[in-house]
This record gives structure tokens, C-alpha cells and sequence, in this order.
């Protein structure tokens, strides 16, 4: 299956899906993210890739999808009585019939809350360009013409926000 097909699918039918991309450090589960994002633009959908929670649209009703780049250490299984991971859980219950589509990458699927973690079907990556889900289903994930380019841009914006965010770390922990 493609993930043009069932983004469009999920739209006309006003279905959702929540898809965690799965996979250890390294393993391409930004590169997929993005090479899906690249796709959906070529396609016309609108999107929105997300580095941090100050990131996602208010209006998520004008989108298609919205991405959210390694958001289990945003939202982690440690944090799971903190008001943002219950605003999370609240925010993915009620988007289900206005943004056809959520897509995360997550080291393990375990690192986020449970109820958080129950909302999201993993997806793993079966190799370069093909991710399965936990039942088997396969998903093409092609790397079109200019993606690169696309990639590189998007990860100067990953780059900024890792180096803000590591300072405010480094800042909390001398507090």
C-alpha cells in the first residue's frame, strides 16, 4: 500500500491514523518521516513536520497530516501524569475525525505513555523505502527526485531546535 492512498482515504472517509515509525538510533526513521512528508507535498497534501510541541498548529483541522519528529522524548511513559501528556492524550482523541493522519518516529514504541502508546500503530522499517506494521502490512515509502534537498532543509530546522533545546536542558539541570 501507499501512504498517498491512505492519507486520501482517511480524508474522504474522515478516518484517522496515528503511525509511530519505529526503529534504534540511526536506522532512518527521520529519513523515512521526511521522505513521506516530501511525498505527501508532491501529492498536494498540506503538512506540517513538527520538532517540538511549540510547533504543532492550533488550527490542525487545515491540515492533512502533521509530523512529529522523535516526539517520545517529548511525551515519555516517565512523564505520564504531567498535564502535557494528558493534553496529548486529549488532543489525539479529539482530532481523530478533523486531521486524517498523525506520523511520529520513536526510538520503541514503549517509550511513550501507555495511553498515548495505545492511540499509535507502529510501523517498522523493513528496509530502505519499506516500512511493515506489527501484523505485517507493508507500506512503500519512495524517495522521490529532489528529496535530498527537501532533507537537508529539513534537517537544519532539527539541527536549531536539538542545539535550543539541549541549552534549555543543560540550563534546567543547573537550576
Amino acid at each position: 500500500m501507499r501512504f498517498e492512498d491512505l492519507l486520501k482515504h482517511n480524508k474522504e472517509n474522515r478516518e484517522h491514523d496515528s503511525i509511530a515509525i519505529v526503529g534504534a538510533r540511526g536506522s532512518g526513521k527521520t529519513t523515512h518521516m521526511n521522505a513521506i512528508a516530501y511525498l505527501f507535498e508532491k501529492a498536494g497534501f498540506k503538512y506540517k513536520i513538527c520538532y517540538s510541541i511549540n510547533d504543532i498548529p492550533e488550527d490542525l483541522d487545515e491540515f492533512d497530516c502533521i509530523f512529529l519528529d522523535d516526539f517520545a522524548s517529548k511525551f515519555n511513559n516517565r512523564d505520564y501524569s504531567t498535564k502535557k501528556n494528558k493534553n496529548f492524550n486529549f488532543l489525539l482523541q479529539e482530532v481523530r475525525e478533523v486531521l486524517p493522519m498523525f506520523v511520529t518516529t520513536a526510538p520503541d514504541i514503549y517509550l511513550f505513555d501507555k495511553v498515548i502508546r495505545s492511540m499509535f500503530k507502529p510501523f517498522y522499517i523493513a528496509n530502505y523505502g519499506r516500512l511493515v506494521t506489527d501484523t505485517g502490512f507493508s507500506f512503500e515509502v519512495p524517495f522521490l527526485k529532489g528529496f535530498e534537498e527537501f532533507f537537508e532543509k529539513q534537517k537544519a530546522i532539527e539541527r536549531t531546535g536539538k542545539i535550543e533545546r539541549a541549552k534549555m536542558y543543560v540550563q534546567q539541570m543547573k537550576a
